[in-house]
């Protein structure tokens, strides 16, 4: 009641990481969106370094600067799938998983195929790619210490939807287009 602009969304089941932003993309009335993640790892202070850049890219693309302060298979596996998407594509990015901050008309240009831990990074390689959106990239630095550690992003349906979704997206990208 104290934050007449701030919507609670909810749902009884989960659908989805992506479900779950797209729930909030229909309820979105502003120019921008940016999710924050429930696990409370962004500051303030460090959210102002994103949301600072606001208009001079079409997208501001944050990207982890202590990974140092998670674990060695976390920081392997992460940069593991950076590597594979950047190669794959043929982008620089730094980090696909991140509080991206994207206008909202630009959501609006891609029909999203993934409500997996992928949507992100599909959103992001078709704005980039398809789209032509430029970026800025900006460090920050997370707080891994608010008491909430555990990560859902290895559990089998998971990385079984990561996969799809990628392999979706290389569909997308170099055969789909062809036909056309």
């Amino acid at each position: 009641k104290k934050f007449k602009n701030v919507i609670l969304i909810s749902h009884d089941i989960n659908r989805g990481l992506g479900q779950g932003f797209l729930s909030g993309l229909k309820a979105a009335r502003g120019d921008y969106v940016l999710e924050i993640h429930g696990k409370n790892d962004i500051t303030f202070k460090e959210l102002y370094k994103i949301i600072n850049l606001v208009g001079k890219k079409d997208l501001v693309i944050p990207y982890t600067m202590n990974t140092c302060d998670r674990s060695l298979v976390r920081r392997f596996i992460s940069q593991a799938f950076v590597n594979i998407m950047n190669y794959s594509f043929g982008l620089k990015l730094k980090y696909y998983n991140h509080s991206v901050l994207y206008k909202r008309a630009d959501l609006n240009l891609v029909e999203l195929k993934t409500s997996s831990y992928f949507f992100q990074a599909e959103l992001l390689v078709k704005l980039i790619l398809l789209h032509n959106k430029s970026y800025s990239q900006v460090g920050v630095y997370d707080d891994f210490h608010t008491g909430i550690t555990k990560t859902n992003a290895f559990r089998l349906r998971n990385i079984w939807g990561v996969f799809l979704g990628y392999i979706k997206l290389l569909n997308k990208i170099y055969l789909s287009r062809k036909r056309l």
